[in-house]
């Protein structure tokens, strides 16, 4: 079975328990089985956080939980970040949200995340993943997306070019090397709003899917 394959099994099997909602990128939900054909065999995590008592459990910096979301309460830092479409620069200030480190309960070949946002007045997100692989290592900080709901001042992109030992970003997706596949993942999201004004972004959920397919190369 083809990778797009795999995650659009995880898709419509979220959907199927009620699990999925309407997302910024498209949605990954729910568990799947192996199938009876080994050469089909896959293992699918997906884990989401949703609310106030989700995300206290992870780390905040200059972010806090209010009206079950995750706002930009005060800047920790400032970036200049020229958009390569629009080819237009902005100076904007930052604060950021890192989840705690989920254990996925396989070595998965493959992840993606997913978010709801709002993100008015110019402002954006920035969504990041990491991972402990099979071997004990931890990766690098791979940038799964940049969003806006308009794209007049950001171009929604992903971030091709990302590549290590670990693995690479496909478009959206983390793809292991062999032998590197992720036993623990942790997702990172980075809210900008454009310096002196007060305007946040509102991240109403994020999540992952992790996988292991023998698809994977």
């Amino acid at each position: 079975m083809k990778r797009r394959d795999v995650l659009r099994t995880a898709v419509l099997t979220g959907a199927a328990a009620g699990l999925s909602t309407t997302l910024a990128v498209p949605a990954f939900a729910g568990s799947a089985s192996a199938p009876a054909d080994s050469s089909d065999a896959r293992n699918i995590l997906y884990h989401q956080w949703t609310s106030e008592l989700d995300f206290a459990f992870g780390s905040f910096d200059g972010l806090i939980p209010i009206a079950g979301a995750l706002r930009l309460l005060f800047p920790v830092g400032q970036r200049t970040y020229t958009d390569p479409t629009l080819n237009t620069t902005g100076t904007y200030d930052y604060g950021t949200w890192t989840s705690p480190w989920v254990p996925v309960g396989f070595a998965a070949t493959e992840a993606i995340s997913s978010w709801t946002a709002d993100t008015p007045g110019g402002t954006w997100i920035q969504m990041e993943l990491r991972g402990v692989t099979a071997a004990g290592t931890t990766t690098g900080w791979y940038v799964m997306g940049r969003w806006a709901a308009d794209d007049s001042t950001i171009n929604r992109t992903s971030v091709d070019g990302q590549s290590d030992a670990d693995g690479e970003i496909e478009t959206d997706t983390f793809v292991a090397e062999d032998g590197h596949g992720l036993t623990k993942v942790q997702l990172r999201i980075t809210l900008y709003r454009p310096v002196g004004t007060h305007t946040s972004p509102d991240v109403r959920s994020m999540g992952f899917v992790a996988l292991w397919t023998c698809a994977a190369r």
